[in-house]
């Protein structure tokens, strides 16, 4: 097993590998595979494999610094379409879900910082980790 791994390493060395267009690129793919799947059509399957390919491409490549220029307009693209103001809010949703059972989510009045609170019920008095305001709250449930 040890010497497949280093003939992969050997294989990828001086090769662009993946980033963040190349992940976009996958899940877009998964997504036109899914909508494929109850639509059946010979166009998006040709889609499918342009997508997969061109993402092996990109990994594959080793002219880095196209690889690189190409990856800084995707990164602009999100920018200027504000994509990273969502990753907040879902990252905090993904962490609301995970901590369902065991953790309740409350806002600093003071900071608006999310706190992850212990599921402990009744009346609280709480410490900001951020801002170091005391406040009280009530966990019913």
């Amino acid at each position: 097993m040890k010497n497949i791994m280093q003939k992969l390493i050997n294989f990828m060395y001086g090769r662009y590998g993946f980033d963040k267009l190349s992940y976009f690129l996958f899940v877009l793919c998964f997504v036109v595979a899914v909508v494929n799947s109850f639509r059946g059509a010979y166009t998006l399957y040709a889609i499918e494999l342009a997508i997969i390919s061109l993402v092996f491409f990109r990994a594959f490549s080793r002219n880095i610094f196209k690889r690189q220029k190409e990856s800084e307009a995707f990164e602009r693209l999100l920018l200027r379409l504000r994509i990273y103001k969502l990753q907040k809010p879902l990252r905090n949703l993904h962490l609301r879900l995970i901590y369902l059972r065991t953790h309740r989510f409350r806002k600093c009045p003071n900071c608006k910082e999310n706190l992850r609170l212990k599921r402990k019920t009744g009346r609280r008095e709480i410490v900001c980790p951020k801002c170091g305001y005391q406040f009280k709250i009530f966990i019913i449930f």
